[in-house]
C-alpha cells in the first residue's frame, strides 16, 4: 500500500524531466552536485520534485542513486554498477544503480567514488562536496481500505523506528539533507 501511494506521489521520472524545459516560472540552475537516493529510475525522488516545485531550482549536476540488495553474499565488480543518462540538454541526470550482496556495506559515497574511478561517471563530478538529499516519508494513517487501523498503527510505529538512511547508506551527516513528504497508508 505504501509503495503504491509513494509511486503515485513521485510520478514518472521521464515525464518530470521532459517538463522541466517548460517549467513556469523558469528554473534557476544552482552550482554544485546533488545526489538523490531513490528506489529506482521509474519514479522521481520526492525531494527533487519538492525542490523544483517550491524553490524553482535545479542543481547543475544531478545524480539519482538506487541501492539494490541481492541474494548473494558479494557482487562481482563488473556487475556492481549500472549507469544511465536520463533526460536531455540542461536537464540531463545520471542514474546509478548499485548492486550489493547481503554481506556488503552500503557506503554510497565510497561506491560513487569507485564508479567515477572506473570511468562510469564524469571525472569532474565533485563527489567530495556533493550534497546528499534524502526523501523522508512521514507515514500517516488514512481511512483507505486494505489494512486494519491497528495494523496501520503498528506499521507506522515500526517505520519510525527504522535505521536512519544517513547511517545505513554511510552518508556524510554534514552534507546530507532530509526533505519530508506525507504519504498515507
Amino acid at each position: 500500500i505504501l509503495t503504491r501511494n509513494r509511486t503515485e506521489e513521485e510520478g514518472s521520472l521521464t515525464d518530470f524531466l521532459s517538463r522541466l524545459r517548460t517549467h513556469d516560472p523558469p528554473l534557476r540552475r544552482i552550482a554544485g552536485t546533488a545526489i538523490f537516493l531513490n528506489p529506482g529510475k521509474q519514479t522521481t525522488p520526492l525531494a527533487l520534485r519538492a525542490e523544483v516545485k517550491h524553490s524553482h531550482i535545479f542543481p547543475e549536476k544531478v545524480v539519482i542513486v538506487s541501492v539494490d540488495s541481492v541474494s548473494i553474499s558479494q557482487v562481482e565488480a563488473a556487475d556492481r554498477f549500472k549507469v544511465e543518462w536520463l533526460g536531455e540538454g540542461m536537464f540531463k541526470v545520471a542514474y546509478v544503480a548499485i548492486r550489493l550482496g547481503y554481506q556488503e556495506k552500503a557506503d554510497v559515497p565510497a561506491l560513487l567514488a569507485l564508479a567515477r574511478k572506473r570511468g562510469l561517471l564524469e571525472r569532474n563530478l565533485d563527489l567530495e562536496h556533493a550534497s546528499y538529499i534524502i526523501s523522508r516519508m512521514h507515514i500517516v494513517p488514512t481511512d483507505a481500505p486494505g489494512m486494519h487501523r491497528w495494523r496501520k498503527a503498528l506499521f507506522i510505529f515500526m517505520a519510525r523506528n527504522a535505521t536512519s538512511p544517513i547511517t545505513h547508506f554511510g552518508l556524510p551527516g554534514d552534507r546530507t539533507v532530509m526533505m519530508g513528504s506525507q504519504v498515507g497508508v
